[in-house]
């Protein structure tokens, strides 16, 4: 096993620092986005999904760029190249690259409170979404009822302004 580079370490703290940065913007995105949808904010919502769609385009990008460096310190260091992973790399380096592990760790905490916000919206945006079916379907039955104005039997001109539904 080579030496491994300190410019590719400190790349990879880089560059796993912007992605802490993209997912901290994210998690603030997506508590702007369920507030736009506890509100029924259509404008505020559209924004946020233009938001994320751009957080994600460089959140590709950074990717890509980590795993360009982090295949080339897994090789450095006798790792799988193909399919780097930090934990092994961080393992490998031992306590001497600190930095490295805790950006790592920093990033690993902050994937999962993005995922788990990004569930719950999820999950809230599916509830609603099944509200307004119910709500539909329940405009549906009642649109398919015979409507008079009235008491059955009785003449409907007699009855003007009172709404009777009178099922088939």
């Amino acid at each position: 096993m080579s030496r491994p580079s300190e410019t590719a370490i400190a790349g990879l703290v880089e560059i796993l620092a912007a992605e802490e940065r993209l997912y901290l913007e994210l998690r603030a995105c997506l508590q702007r986005e369920r507030a736009a949808m506890e509100e029924l904010d259509s404008e505020r919502l559209f924004h946020c999904v233009a938001e994320k769609e751009g957080l994600a385009a460089e959140g590709r990008v950074l990717e890509e760029s980590r795993l360009v460096l982090a295949r080339r310190l897994a090789e450095e260091l006798g790792l799988d190249s193909q399919r780097p992973r930090l934990a092994d790399i961080c393992e490998r380096l031992g306590d001497g690259f600190a930095g490295l592990r805790e950006a790592r760790a920093r990033l690993r905490a902050l994937v999962v409170a993005v995922t788990e916000l990004s569930e719950a919206n999820a999950s809230f945006a599916g509830n609603a979404l099944a509200q307004v079916r119910r709500t539909l379907d329940l405009f549906g039955t009642a649109s398919e009822r015979d409507t008079t104005y009235g008491p059955p039997g009785q003449d409907p001109v007699a009855s003007v302004g009172r709404l009777v539904h009178r099922s088939a």
